[in-house]
């Protein structure tokens, strides 16, 4: 027996395979609609005929109506519906129909905050201006196909106007059907093709994630990738995927899921029934407010705010890196259970990008790993298989995932203290002493002061050339002893496009310290692209290990990052000092008595006193350096300067100049100042 249930009526599920206890089976009589929470199974009555009483399309047409006492019309009811093929065709070319027309849905998108036209074209998004009908020639064959598809109302009006509309894709590329998102006025919101499988929109992203993020609506996953996030599929609602799909993630090797539904009641419900279902997973949830979606987030505070909700200082993506010689491995969520040890592998060389998702403790997929990383890296089975002993090894020693490091109240006072003190950069100049670097004091105070101005948007670069032994390196290496290790990554060799694949924050308000110019020569290119514009991206094509079909990798690093450089090369190219502080050694042998007194002075005593000593002192700029608070920095004397204007080179010097003061006003007013 039906009841009244919203816009529509429920009852208990009719198929009997399914024991519903509750009505779970809705029918939506404006939308011509049927579909059961309990079993997933849904469409329109041609649908239900099909599923419940093994009825073909004609067979329905008749059906319904003899029962409804009308005299059929010949040409106006196909004899059956278009092959699937051809079905596949029309919605191909419908959906590129409506990409070329995404312009008219402009305005609506830009008030969702979903106004880059790049990224909606790379997923087909597109607008539904009712025009179709007008486009093809008459009565005909294509018109009956096209209104047996639905596409068509046989008022001839078209199912998606005044719809945003997203093409829905299965795994392998196939298009399923089309989702509409109205964008006119009343309760209308979602619609779909009847008869056709809703599927997952963005579902593919299961091939090279091992990690994906479920949003109920195509919307609210356009909103995550707004926010940076591309490993996001959408539901098409609350009811979650099918046994057939979670099966599908398995087999593909998804290791974690994040749920990111509706704050409402009935989102918060759903979380706790898909965390149950999905309990095969490692699942965590984020909570947004009530009344909130993820678009409206994104309206409301911005794609940083989004992107801090999903993904906060202790992430569900844990990982770890694995350096062997010259290659190096992310080992992407490793989880150990029992005789099973389940982790993502991504490495790329020369371009080429490589991941999988297996059990290391299997011989036999180790084996088959093996064998494609000999032929990524063109070396000897025995070296990838030391490569692979060592991957394990780590995996094993399970890390837990990365934490804010608290300070006790006494530290934080100290720090604080010492960010306060008026006399800041003796003080600075002191600890730089007593940690063994003397003399320098310019190069200390810059080098410093460029440490800091990480968090800035705009943060300093500093190469420092010297000759071998001058203490170029020394000099680097006290400036990020102070930087706190969550902010730093420290190298000492790159190759050309390793920085391509790092992680899409792993950069972002980081100082990148590169030791020894020799060594990272290959990537002079995205090093300096990264001081100028705060961005690194890259698009390449991956063989996908599981279909062995090749497939496309987009990769995007974000900055702003603070890099250090040293060299001997005084020839260094040009392009890439214009973008650094260049500073010399001072090799003077007025200097070099100074360190050797200072080496001899350490020598004095052996009881050790001298380590704490300098640990303290790094824990204490460790502690100042995690205070500081983002701080916007104006120079009101700016158009009081004046800056050599009789090189060309001054208009890239300035700017630096100019930074150079907000960096230093930054370090003595971060931690006091306004956040």
């Amino acid at each position: 027996t039906f009841k009244k249930n919203g816009k529509g009526f429920a009852c208990r599920c009719p198929f009997p395979d399914h024991a519903d206890q509750k009505p779970s089976f809705t029918v939506t009589p404006t939308e011509n609609l049927w579909h059961c929470f309990g079993c997933k199974r849904g469409g329109d009555i041609f649908a239900f005929d099909k599923l419940y009483f093994n009825l073909d399309f004609a067979a329905s047409v008749q059906k319904h109506e003899n029962a409804s006492g009308l005299v059929p019309v010949p040409a106006a009811v196909p004899d059956e519906r278009p092959s699937e093929a051809k079905i596949r065709q029309h919605l191909t070319r419908a959906a590129g129909l409506y990409a070329k027309n995404l312009a008219a849905g402009s305005a609506y998108l830009a008030g969702r905050g979903l106004g880059n036209m790049k990224l909606l074209g790379k997923h087909g998004i597109g607008y539904c201006s009712g025009n179709l009908s007008a486009l093809i020639p008459g009565e005909g064959p294509l018109r009956r196909e096209l209104k047996s598809i639905g596409l068509l109302l046989n008022d001839e009006r078209e199912r998606f106007q005044d719809c945003l509309v997203a093409p829905v894709y299965d795994v392998d590329g196939n298009i399923l059907t089309l989702y509409g998102r109205y964008t006119g006025p009343g309760e209308k919101r979602h619609l779909f093709l009847p008869g056709r499988m809703k599927g997952l929109w963005n579902v593919s992203v299961i091939k090279t994630q091992s990690e994906i993020i479920l949003t109920e609506s195509v919307l609210d996953a356009l909103s995550v990738m707004a926010a940076g996030l591309p490993n996001v599929i959408a539901l098409h609602g609350v009811a979650g995927p099918s046994e057939r799909e979670i099966m599908q993630f398995k087999e593909y090797g998804v290791a974690r899921i994040l749920l990111l539904l509706d704050g409402d009641a009935a989102g918060k419900k759903a979380m706790a029934e898909l965390k149950e279902r999905l309990g095969r997973f490692v699942v965590e949830v984020r909570d947004l407010p009530d009344g909130h979606d993820p678009n409206s987030y994104l309206v409301q505070y911005g794609p940083e705010r989004l992107l801090a909700l999903i993904r906060p200082q202790a992430s569900f993506s844990d990982e770890l890196s694995v350096t062997c010689g010259p290659r190096c491995y992310r080992i992407i969520a490793p989880e150990k259970n029992g005789r099973r040890l389940k982790a993502g592998i991504r490495t790329a060389h020369n371009g080429k990008l490589y991941a999988d998702h297996l059990d290391l403790y299997a011989a036999k997929a180790r084996k088959a790993l093996a064998q494609d990383l000999c032929r990524l890296f063109e070396e000897t089975p025995e070296q990838i298989e030391a490569d692979l002993a060592k991957i394990v090894l780590a995996c094993e020693q399970e890390p837990g995932p990365k934490t804010d490091n608290p300070m006790n109240p006494k530290d934080r006072e100290a720090a604080l203290s010492f960010g306060k003190a008026p006399d800041l950069i003796e003080r600075i100049l002191t600890d730089f002493e007593a940690c063994g670097l003397v003399g320098e004091e310019e190069n200390k105070l810059l080098c410093y002061i460029a440490m800091t101005s990480r968090k800035r948007k705009a943060p300093l670069s500093v190469l420092v050339l010297s000759g071998s032994g001058a203490g170029k390196t020394a000099l680097q290496d006290t400036v990020t002893d102070f930087c706190p290790p969550e902010d730093l990554v420290k190298l000492t060799s790159l190759s050309g496009k390793a920085l391509f694949y790092k992680d899409r924050l792993s950069l972002k308000h980081k100082v990148l310290a590169l030791a020894e110019g020799d060594g990272v020569e290959e990537a002079a290119y995205p090093i300096r692209n990264l001081i100028s514009s705060g961005v690194l991206m890259i698009e390449a094509t991956i063989k996908d290990p599981a279909t062995g079909k090749l497939t496309t990798m987009n990769n995007h690093v974000e900055g702003p990052t603070a890099v250090f450089y040293t060299t001997t090369d005084p020839w260094t190219d040009a392009e890439t000092k214009s973008r650094f502080f260049v500073v010399g050694i001072d090799e003077s042998r007025e200097q070099t008595r100074r360190i050797m007194a200072f080496q001899r002075k350490r020598h004095l005593s052996d009881d050790g006193l001298l380590d704490p000593e300098k640990q303290a002192v790094i824990q204490k700029h460790h502690d100042f350096q995690r205070l500081l608070k983002p701080l916007s920095v104006r120079n009101p004397y700016s158009d009081q300067l004046t800056y050599g204007d009789d090189r060309l080179q001054g208009r890239r010097d300035q700017p630096r100049y100019l930074n150079l003061i907000k960096a230093a006003a930054f370090l003595s007013g971060s931690v006091v100042g306004p956040s």
